[in-house]
This record gives C-alpha cells, structure tokens and sequence, in this order.
C-alpha cells in the first residue's frame, strides 16, 4: 500500500469511525487499530489523520464530537508529532468544540450525548495536562484557564482512583487483623478445650482402671 492510499484509506476510515450511530458511543476497535497502524508509520499520515479530526470536530452534533475526541486522544498519547500539530495550531479551538465553556456556542443535540461529551473531554484534557503538562506551555495554560478563569470542575479521576485504591487498602488490611485476631483466639480457646479434652479422658482412663481392679 503507497503512502497515498495509506492517505485516502485514512480519511475514509476516520469520516467513518466519527459518524452518528445509534446508541454506540465506543470506536470501532479494528478500525482503531487500523489508524493507529497507519498513523505510525509516518508523520504524513499522521498530519492526514489531525486534520481529518480537526475537519469532523465543528460538526453540529455531540456524538461526532465524542467520537472524534476519543480518537483523537488515542493519537494523542502515542504520537509526538500528532500533539505538537494540536497544540501548536489546535487547542483552543479543539477544547471550545469539546468542553463547551462559551455561553454563545453550547455543544450541541442530543443533550445526553452532550453532558457526557463535556465530562469526558474535561477528563481528557486532565489526563494530558498530568502527563504532558510540565513538557507543552500550551496544556498549562488551557488547564488553568478552564479550571480558574471558566470555573471547569475537572474529574480528578487519578486522584480519586488513587483514594479509592488507599481505602480499599486500608479495609484489607482491617480486614487481616480482624481475622488475624479472630484466628489467635480461636487457637487459645482450642489450646483450653484441649486441655480440658486431657483432662476429662485421663480421669476416665483412671475411673475404668478403678472398675476393673
């Protein structure tokens, strides 16, 4: 396949993956990896793949939006070159399309698909921000303006991830020592019950000693 097929193939595939469907938010998995293989191999198809996105995200309707933000996460976070394209040309554009946070250009129909569209592109543009925020000037400054200037409440999902892997480590470990402490007293009741156990059979071997002698 020559480069320039790699190309039109590209575009096809992304028009495709972003259409409206019904009830099906989620990308197709073979074509996701069918992209991603592409994207790979050159920068060329990777600037292809960027503005195919860029040309699908103003589309009137929230389920494109979600699935070309989805799409263009999964480029995001294994290609270079694809974040320098959206945050050198992209990223104001490309958060006004996805978080919505101008009262003049809400997101649009259906308003179901556009709450989640909202929740996930803050979530998104969290996780790059701690991972690539201390290398792109770009991510800093759109981070702190929604968060600070436009009031965004973002998910904080690793931090509450990382609480609720804490408590559930802390219920484990009350857990153990309620167990642990269970287990030792049961061994000292069985330590009494065994004693009592010897008790009782050596004065049973004495009292039949008695009655045969």
């Amino acid at each position: 396949m020559n480069s320039e097929n790699d190309q039109d193939r590209l575009r096809l595939v992304i028009d495709a993956m972003v259409k409206p469907k019904e009830d099906f938010l989620d990308l197709d998995p073979v074509d996701l990896r069918f992209v991603k293989r592409l994207a790979s191999r050159s920068k060329e198809n990777v600037k292809v793949s960027f503005l195919s996105l860029m040309q699908n995200l103003p589309t009137p309707n929230s389920q494109v939006r979600l699935l070309t933000l989805e799409l263009v996460h999964q480029l995001f976070m294994r290609s270079r070159y694809f974040r320098l394209l959206l945050l050198q040309s992209g990223l104001p554009r490309f958060a006004d399309y996805v978080v919505g946070y101008r009262i003049s250009r809400p997101l649009p129909e259906p308003e179901a698909v556009a709450v989640r569209l909202r929740m996930r592109a803050l979530e998104v543009l969290e996780l790059w921000y701690e991972d690539f925020g201390h290398l792109y000037r770009q991510l800093h400054v759109a981070y702190n303006y929604l968060k600070y200037t436009r009031k965004a409440v973002f998910p904080e999902v690793r931090l509450r991830n990382a609480r609720a892997e804490a408590e559930q480590a802390e219920r484990e470990k009350r857990a153990e020592e309620l167990f642990h402490r269970k287990f030792v007293t049961l061994a000292h009741d069985f330590d009494s019950y065994r004693e009592e156990m010897r008790a009782l059979i050596t004065e049973a071997v004495r009292f039949h000693l008695a009655v045969v002698v």
